[in-house]
């Protein structure tokens, strides 16, 4: 290449820069580990502020145990501190100092010995967790290779020093079950220590929500499992349940999920129900045969009909557009129904656009 290229007055410049890309790392495993990292520290910062608030909320449990029973400070340290607050907040960094540097095994102890919270089970899959843990400290540690430690501790085929495959992915798949995991922790914390139950329902709920309009469908499905297992309305367990088959039907399909949903028994509930399950099975013509009454009577609304996942068949049908004035509010950018349609139909008839 050099040969043929020497006698230009480019040559030298060109071969330097295709020597280069020739030796760059990739760029984009680099991003997907950065991405992976960066996950992982966000859960181990939020089981930090877990465990901080629940030190504030008993501190009489900065002495339980035995092993932490041993004189946390010096006669300098506590002439130097101007209050038992100062001493206190002492202690209690000192302790998170201490988790902080440790392992997922030392969080799952901490939260089990302290609050009888067992954190596999408010895991997705545990042991994939632990894998991410140990990848995150491959990729940090040994250049996205497999380290001894990772060997041990993962039942895999992968060998040491071989470079692990952090893909998109891959990525995405763990931030799901890292984020399921700090949503479900904070509400078994936020449990033990509320005087007002209904708040962590609602938060809950608008998370599961959240998700469910995301499209991320597993997780909406195990964070419904979640606001279900609290104590809710009759009404506020049908609606989670309407979630949950539409969550499994995201992930499954409406015909893997339709058996389940047809055999729901809707006769004797509320009529926006039955609604409802001919949304879920796409029964069209059946559910915007409910639609009029359903809004006359304030049972359903515009912004379930723009926003709610459950109504994304409808809006796909063109009979959507003659509530499209009612929708106009909630409408994302995404939409079916544009917001120059839904203002038209918002217009008293005879009037004209500016």
């Amino acid at each position: 290449m050099w040969e043929a290229t020497s006698d230009f007055s480019w040559g030298p410049d060109f071969v330097g820069a295709l020597v280069d890309a020739a030796h760059r790392q990739p760029r984009e495993p680099l991003f997907h580990g950065a991405m992976l990292t960066s996950a992982v520290s966000s859960l181990e910062a939020h089981l930090a502020h877990l465990a901080e608030e629940y030190f504030r909320a008993a501190p009489e449990a900065l002495h339980d145990l035995p092993r932490e029973s041993a004189k946390e400070f010096s006669l300098r340290d506590i002439l130097a501190m101007s209050s038992i607050e100062e001493a206190l907040e002492a202690a209690i960094e000192s302790r998170i100092s201490e988790l902080s540097y440790g392992n997922l095994a030392g969080w799952r102890a901490f939260f089990k010995d302290r609050m009888k919270i067992e954190m596999p089970e408010m895991a997705l899959d545990w042991s994939a967790l632990i894998e991410v843990f140990e990848r995150r400290n491959c990729i940090v540690h040994h250049e996205g290779r497999a380290s001894r430690r990772y060997v041990r501790s993962i039942e895999t085929q992968v060998s040491v020093h071989d470079t692990l495959q952090t893909d998109r992915d891959y990525v995405q798949q763990a931030i799901s079950a890292l984020e399921l995991l700090g949503i479900r922790l904070h509400v078994a914390v936020w449990r033990k220590f509320t005087t007002d139950a209904s708040l962590v329902g609602e938060w809950v709920e608008a998370t599961s929500f959240a998700a469910l309009r995301r499209e991320e469908w597993a997780t909406s499905l195990h964070l419904y499992e979640t606001w279900r297992s609290l104590p809710l309305s009759n009404h506020e367990s049908i609606l989670a349940h309407v979630n949950l088959l539409l969550a499994k039907k995201g992930i499954h399909g409406l015909t893997a999920a339709q058996a389940e949903i047809e055999a729901w028994d809707v006769s004797g509930l509320d009529e926006i129900f039955a609604f409802a399950k001919y949304s879920l099975l796409e029964q069209l013509d059946e559910a915007f045969a409910m639609v009029p009454e359903l809004l006359q009577r304030g049972k359903l609304s515009g912004w379930a009909l723009a926003v709610w996942p459950l109504t994304k068949p409808l809006r796909a049908d063109k009979r959507i557009q003659k509530y499209a004035g009612i929708m106009q509010d909630h409408l994302s950018s995404d939409a079916t129904v544009s917001r120059e349609v839904a203002a038209d139909a918002a217009r008293p008839e005879g009037s004209a656009r500016d």
